[in-house]
């Protein structure tokens, strides 16, 4: 990749078997890495102003032997975290902050990806349950337009 051609300075960056999340202040992209053919574009995420480059990636097990990876990086609406499913067209869940305004420090999942945590400039870490469903879709599914599910959630002031 050439500079020229990713945009804004890189923010932030996670790297999770052959995948990497780039996050830029106003997006987030995913790559997969090969030695034949460098980094291949996955997928980009428009996202929130994200000046700390907040992102996070896991890959996860599909109940069925196989595996799939999910990205977590801010929305484009202020106060939500956005979770998406490696090669679907919508997010699998939306998270909203009861912040009136939120910049989102850092985020990770849990070693078994059933939890997202998010700390913000809030002084409030943000503990999400995260069920991902990698069955495989069909294409109705690609392009359905209904709403992503929300996640529970509860908050901790450390």
């Amino acid at each position: 990749m050439k500079p020229s051609a990713i945009g804004s300075a890189v923010r932030g960056i996670r790297h999770v078997g052959d995948h990497v999340t780039v996050a830029r202040y106003s997006r987030v992209t995913l790559h997969e890495i090969s030695k034949e053919h460098g980094a291949k574009l996955i997928m980009e995420v428009e996202t929130a102003p994200n000046p700390l480059g907040a992102c996070a990636l896991a890959l996860v097990d599909d109940g069925a032997g196989g595996q799939g990876f999910v990205l977590a990086c801010p929305s484009p609406t202020i106060r939500e975290t956005q979770i998406w499913r490696k090669g679907w067209g919508a997010p699998l869940h939306i998270i909203v902050s009861d912040a009136a305004t939120t910049v989102i420090h850092c985020m990770a999942f849990s070693h078994d990806s059933k939890w997202l945590l998010v700390s913000s400039d809030q002084g409030a870490v943000h503990v999400c349950a995260i069920k991902v469903n990698l069955t495989p879709l069909t294409s109705d599914e690609l392009h359905d337009d209904d709403e992503p599910a929300a996640s529970t959630s509860a908050s901790l002031t450390l």
